[in-house]
């Protein structure tokens, strides 16, 4: 089963709970290590790549081949570029979405915490929630998430979108 997250979409507790619930194993570190890691960063998803480059690719057949593996559960952050939906479209797929500001407040609250350190310098230095809500905008993160959104949106394959 096969889940595409929009960042901080609660995807990562959803398939922990589907892989103990059905018992499916998780695949999706040993897909990252043995197929997408040398795949290309998609273009236009450069900020959201600061956080998740791994996952911000152009996928191919042999990435959907290890994707669509019946029995495993894995969640991707692709993005919603032409190749990947066209690869995706006959795959059954989970989306998850989430608002784009509040995809920001999350990442700041993760950096607050420690929980999740930012891996973007742009925000490095932002010390309030106006403050990384206006880098976001101004650096194109806000705009890359809502792409993402809309992208998946309008996808015309085979998903469940929440």
């Amino acid at each position: 089963m096969l889940i595409v997250a929009i960042p901080k979409s609660v995807s990562t507790s959803l398939v922990a709970t589907l892989s103990e619930v059905h018992g499916l194993p998780i695949a999706t570190r040993e897909i990252r290590e043995s197929v997408l890691m040398r795949r290309p960063i998609a273009p236009g998803f450069g900020q959201i790549a600061r956080f998740h480059r791994r996952d911000l690719v152009e996928i191919d057949e042999q990435s959907v081949a290890a994707i669509a593996a019946p029995g495993l559960l894995a969640k991707f952050h692709f993005p919603p570029t032409p190749r990947n939906q066209a690869q995706l479209r006959h795959v059954p797929k989970i989306v998850l979405l989430r608002d784009a500001e509040e995809i920001v407040s999350s990442y700041r609250r993760g950096e607050e915490s420690g929980a999740w350190p930012t891996k973007s310098y742009e925000l490095a230095y932002c010390f309030s929630e106006r403050g990384w809500q206006a880098r976001a905008r101004e650096t194109g993160l806000i705009d890359e998430l809502r792409a993402f959104a809309d992208g998946w949106r309008a996808h015309t394959g085979e998903m469940l979108l929440l």
